[in-house]
């Protein structure tokens, strides 16, 4: 991702521009791959905002619940610091639930691709389908 589509990205998901966040979205990529390790995410300036609707469209677009920033402060962190508790009680849940969704994706992606790869010329145009 550039570094001004993730300018604008940053900027709609802190205030909360919904119809932009739909529009870069598609074409964003890998939401997980969103500037620096340490940086805030979008899903952190949704959530220290209060934006409700984007950080459930961030979630379903791939931001991690779980990354945090250089401070250690996760998405939630941000929301219950700036008085948004039941938003911040959201993330927590979507982290509780967060592993284990993520570990039975890896391990339905590699049974996946070890099938493809006895079956590619079977399977040409064979996606796995991540959500």
């Amino acid at each position: 991702m550039n570094s001004s589509r993730e300018n604008t990205l940053f900027a709609a998901a802190l205030s909360g521009d919904l119809g932009l966040l739909q529009k870069l979205l598609p074409a964003a990529g890998d939401l997980s791959s969103f500037g620096a390790a340490t940086d805030m995410t979008p899903l952190m300036a949704a959530a220290s905002r209060g934006h409700e609707s984007v950080v459930e469209l961030l979630l379903r677009h791939g931001s991690s619940p779980t990354r945090r920033d250089a401070s250690g402060r996760s998405a939630a962190a941000y929301a219950r610091e700036a008085g948004h508790p039941h938003l911040a009680e959201r993330l927590d849940r979507v982290v509780d639930l967060y592993p284990v969704h993520a570990r039975t994706r890896k391990i339905a992606e590699a049974k996946l691709q070890r099938l493809s790869h006895f079956h590619r010329f079977d399977f040409p145009d064979f996606r796995v389908n991540r959500v």
